[in-house]
C-alpha cells in the first residue's frame, strides 16, 4: 500500500485537494505538502475543539440551559472570553463601582432625605438602595474600628455606681472580687479587656426592641414585624452614624481652634455633642412621618414614644453587656 506522502505526490491530487480544501491548496511537491500539514495543525486543532458540542446543562446547578443565562440560578453560560484576565478585571471594576454607587446613594438618602430608604423598601423597591442590614453592618464595622464611645461601652466603675440597676449588680461584683482575693481595680482591668469588643457586638440588641415598639404602637397598620424591623434598622443606623461622626468632628474643631486661635473650643464641642439628641429626634420625626404617612401630631407622639423605648432599650443593652462581660471574666 502506498504511503501517505506518496499518495499526495503520486496519487489523485485533485481528489485530495477537494477533500482538504484551503489547508493544502495547490501544494504538489513533497516538501511543500509536508510544510502545509505542519502549519495546518493549530488551525485543525482549533476547529476540532470549537466544533465539539457545548454543555446543555448549567455548570452551577445542573439545570437544562435554554439561552445565555440559566433560568434556575441566573448564572451566565461561560465563554472563552469570560475566562480571560481582562474580563476578571472588568467584573471587579463593575462590582466595585456598583456597590460604591449604591452605598453613596443610600447614605445621601438616609441623611438628607429622612425615611426615604425605608419607604422605598416598604413599597417594594429593593434594588435602588443598599440593603438595610448591609448598611447597618457596614456602619457597625466603622463603630468597631472607631475610638470607643463610653455611652455604648461603660466601664465597670460606671456600671457599678451610676446605673439604675447598680444596686442589683454590686453584690455580684463584690462576691467575685472577694472570692478571687483581688481588688476592685484589678478586676476592673480584666473586665475592660473583654468589655470593648463584646459591647460592640451586642449593640444590635437595640434593633429588635425598637421594631417591637413600632409593631405595638402601629398595630392598626397591619405591617409585618420584619417591615418594622427595617424601619428600626434605618433609624438606629442614622443614630450610630451621627454618634460616630460627632466625636471626631468635635475633636477636629477643638484641635483646629487651639492651633489657629489658641482658644479652648471645649465649649463648642459640648454644644455639638449636646445638640445630637435634638438632631436625632428631628431625623426620626421626619423618617417616621414619611414611612408611615403620619400627620405631624401623630408623628411627634410616635417619635417621643420611640425615644422613650430607646432609652429603656439602652439600659437593657447596658445590663446585658455587664452580664455578658461578667460571665466571660
Amino acid at each position: 500500500m502506498a504511503s501517505f506522502n506518496d499518495s499526495f505526490c503520486q496519487g489523485d491530487v485533485p481528489a485530495i485537494e477537494s477533500a482538504t480544501g484551503f489547508l493544502f491548496g495547490a501544494c504538489r511537491d513533497r516538501v511543500c505538502l509536508q510544510w502545509a500539514v505542519i502549519n495546518a495543525i493549530p488551525t485543525v486543532t482549533r476547529l476540532l475543539v470549537s466544533s465539539q458540542p457545548e454543555s446543555k446543562h448549567c455548570a452551577n446547578c445542573g439545570a437544562r440551559l435554554g439561552g445565555r443565562w440559566c433560568s434556575q440560578c441566573g448564572q451566565k453560560v461561560l465563554t472563552e472570553r469570560d475566562r480571560r484576565f481582562g474580563h476578571v478585571l472588568g467584573q471587579f471594576a463593575h462590582e466595585l463601582l456598583h456597590v460604591e454607587g449604591k452605598l453613596v446613594r443610600t447614605l445621601i438618602a438616609l441623611v438628607f432625605r429622612p425615611g426615604l430608604p425605608s419607604a422605598a423598601y416598604l413599597n417594594g423597591q429593593r434594588v435602588t438602595y443598599l440593603s438595610p442590614i448591609g448598611l447597618f453592618l457596614l456602619v457597625n464595622l466603622l463603630y468597631f474600628i472607631a475610638p470607643p464611645m463610653t455611652d455604648f461601652n461603660l466601664d465597670l466603675y460606671e456600671q457599678y455606681y451610676m446605673q439604675p440597676y447598680s444596686s442589683l449588680i454590686q453584690p455580684l461584683v463584690d462576691a467575685r472580687v472577694e472570692r478571687r482575693e483581688t481588688s476592685f481595680t484589678e478586676y476592673a482591668e480584666s473586665y475592660e479587656r473583654i468589655n470593648l469588643n463584646l459591647a460592640r457586638s451586642l449593640i444590635i440588641l437595640h434593633l429588635p426592641m425598637l421594631a417591637l415598639a413600632l409593631k405595638l404602637l402601629l398595630f392598626k397598620r397591619q405591617l409585618f414585624y420584619a417591615e418594622h424591623f427595617i424601619v428600626a434598622t434605618h433609624l438606629f443606623t442614622f443614630l450610630l452614624l451621627v454618634t460616630l461622626l460627632m466625636y471626631p468632628l468635635g475633636l477636629l474643631i477643638i484641635r483646629a481652634g487651639n492651633a489657629a486661635f489658641g482658644i479652648d473650643f471645649m465649649s463648642v464641642f459640648r454644644i455639638i455633642w449636646g445638640s445630637m439628641p435634638a438632631l436625632i429626634f428631628a431625623h426620626w420625626l421626619l423618617s417616621l412621618r414619611r414611612c408611615y404617612r403620619l400627620g405631624w401630631i401623630r408623628a411627634v407622639l410616635l417619635t417621643l414614644a420611640l425615644f422613650f423605648v430607646l432609652v429603656v432599650s439602652h439600659f437593657v443593652f447596658r445590663l446585658v453587656q455587664f452580664l455578658a462581660v461578667f460571665l466571660a471574666t
